[in-house]
């Protein structure tokens, strides 16, 4: 028997890949008729790289069960009525996720300060405006080289363009670290963005501009 589903509503590691709304409510459609806990693993997507706090949100499905960490500093679960048709589940059962694996203050107050700041500095809907701002950059990297970056996409801040093989991507990337930019790698060909939430257009700008010289530096 299957215990649970779990993904990424886009696939970081694996090459940023995303998924068509069409494919989650599939997945979710099997899950509910099989009994199977579906999981958002939300520790790269989540806390409003995409524009919206849980990158699921952009979908029309609703997880039982999403896992973050990466922004807030800490790591966690927050699971969803489903587990109540389990008496003393694990979210309720003293000692059996809360010692090990529980908070502690620290953290706590850490994060209710992050939240806060996302809150107070409307730090969602600039993600959305620099995620419009980078995403404009990238198609204008694309038309100054045509047929070498490809495949531009993205959700928010949450971006990434591919070049054409592993070899010209881990090279280009070298160059982009070399220059001063801190940038990293996903799957075989892809480079992708996490940018802070504060990240504004003049960091961007920067950012693309090393970029594009060290890809010309690696097409001499």
């Amino acid at each position: 028997e299957v215990a649970a589903i779990i993904i990424e509503p886009i696939q970081g590691e694996g090459g940023d890949n995303h998924f068509r709304d069409e494919f989650f409510v599939e997945l979710r459609r099997i899950c509910d008729n099989n009994d199977i806990l579906f999981i958002m693993d939300e520790v790269q997507t989540g806390i409003g790289i995409t524009g919206k706090m849980w990158c699921h949100e952009h979908n029309s499905i609703k997880p039982d069960i999403v896992s973050f960490g990466k922004k807030t500093q800490v790591c966690g679960l927050l699971a969803g009525n489903k587990l109540d048709d389990i008496d003393n589940h694990v979210f309720k059962e003293s000692s059996r996720i809360n010692s090990t694996f529980g908070g502690n203050l620290v953290d706590m107050i850490r994060f209710k300060i992050i939240l806060e700041v996302i809150h107070n500095e409307n730090l969602l809907n600039r993600a959305r405006e620099n995620g419009t701002y980078l995403q404009n950059k990238l198609k204008m990297l694309a038309e100054e080289f045509p047929g070498f970056v490809t495949n531009n996409r993205g959700l928010g801040l949450f971006c990434a363009f591919d070049l054409p093989s592993t070899t010209e991507r881990n090279d280009a990337w070298k160059e982009m670290m070399n220059n001063g930019l801190l940038i990293l790698p996903s799957g075989s060909e892809t480079i992708r963005f996490r940018p802070h939430l504060t990240t504004n257009a003049k960091e961007i700008d920067y950012a693309m501009d090393v970029i594009e010289k060290s890809i010309r530096s690696i097409l001499k």
